[in-house]
């Protein structure tokens, strides 16, 4: 249920007619007239009911958002869609809802303001009645837009005051703008390696437990690998054919103290839709302190769709102005993490600072061109000096 700070705001002309009210009221006993009576009795009990109204429109107004979370690319459009419900008698005619958000969302005629968007948006509901309105919003940049301020403005018909309700709670609703994805050069140039999970014609190693068919029998072939269903099928030995296999897992690295760091984000969000298209499994490090356990942001390595939206989920939660783990403590933990490939998104320079395992290959994501394209540098013999390995 929601909880509501309210004000009522009765304009000065509603006091002053009141008092009037009460003058033809008193007025009609001196000069015995009926008419009067009826006059001012009949404005007393309107003043009556307008105050009443005010007071009781909103007590039981609910308002609510039945989609808390709603996940976009930057560019693309998306909509808002808030639920009131109505459950007095008492219907609203001249409403006012104003939502407040941050500004990497933007709404179509919204009030700029310097930190956040301000969006009136007009509306009318019956007594024990519900609406829904959709309110369509463009995302401007990566990041998560939360909603700081729900108000309810309400109008009396006549227009003697008015009822100011500010929502405290159930403001969980946020819009996670994904990053859009800037093309990396050169991702081309790592080959998979060593025996693992990832299918490919060139590799020596097989995947034990992926069959793709049968062969005849060769002298040489392994007893464990008949397959004895086809072979009581077709009369004849047939030896079972394993997809080949490679390794082929990425580690992104991610310091956010680095130039140019919403590119780098752009190049990992093109580089992690590349692993999943092509079923490359991946985990993410990025140096920003957390509560719990382990204390720093970490997404373990996997692979497939729901693993590409919590990553990009990960990317838009990244905040520049987050608490950031020292140099030395976040190169140690990244030491502690094996994958064949390691891929760090910073600034050249911090890349000395790390030790890679002599079993990973190392690149790095440079944006230092001047034509803004984005390649994946390999960490060769010509900067062996620069990046220790361990």
């Amino acid at each position: 249920m929601n909880k509501w700070s309210q004000h009522t705001d009765i304009y000065k002309d509603y006091y002053y007619l009141a008092s009037i009210s009460w003058v033809l009221i008193f007025i009609s006993f001196f000069i015995n007239s009926t008419i009067l009576l009826v006059i001012g009795s009949g404005y007393f009990f309107f003043f009556i009911a307008n105050y009443m109204y005010l007071n009781w429109v909103g007590k039981r107004l609910e308002v609510d958002f039945p989609e808390e979370r709603v996940k976009t690319f930057t560019g693309e459009e998306g909509v808002i869609k808030v639920r009131i419900r109505q459950p007095s008698l008492l219907p609203i005619f001249f409403g006012k809802l104003t939502i407040t958000t941050d500004k990497n969302i933007n709404f179509k005629d919204s009030v700029e303001l310097r930190y956040s968007n301000e969006l009136d948006i007009p509306f009318h509901v019956y007594g024990r009645n519900e609406l829904i309105l959709e309110v369509p919003f463009q995302s401007i940049k990566r990041g998560v837009a939360k909603i700081h301020k729900v108000q309810i403005e309400v109008d009396h018909f006549i227009g003697f005051g008015k009822v100011i309700l500010n929502l405290l709670n159930n403001r969980k609703y946020e819009v996670i703008v994904y990053p859009e994805k800037k093309v990396v050069s050169g991702v081309e140039r790592m080959v998979p390696k060593n025996e693992g999970t990832y299918p490919t014609r060139s590799s020596f190693y097989e995947d034990k437990n992926t069959i793709i068919g049968t062969r005849n029998y060769e002298s040489g072939d392994s007893f464990n690998k008949i397959h004895w269903k086809a072979t009581a099928r077709l009369s004849s030995l047939q030896t079972k054919v394993h997809e080949r296999a490679s390794q082929f897992t990425w580690l992104f690295v991610l310091d956010i103290r680095s130039s140019n760091l919403e590119d780098r984000i752009k190049g990992i969000s093109y580089l992690l839709q590349y692993a999943t298209k092509y079923n490359i499994s991946f985990g993410l490090l990025v140096n920003v302190k957390k509560f719990g356990n382990p204390s720093y942001y970490v997404l373990p390595f996997g692979e497939g769709k729901r693993q590409l939206q919590t990553a990009l989920e990960f990317l838009a939660r990244v905040d520049k102005n987050s608490v950031v783990i020292n140099s030395l403590s976040f190169t140690r933990i990244v030491s502690n993490y094996v994958s064949p490939y390691v891929i760090l998104c910073m600034d050249e320079e911090e890349t000395e600072k790390y030790s890679i395992r002599k079993s990973s290959q190392c690149y790095v994501l440079d944006v230092s061109r001047e034509d803004a394209v984005l390649t994946l540098k390999k960490v060769g013999s010509s900067r062996s000096r620069r990046v220790r390995y361990g």
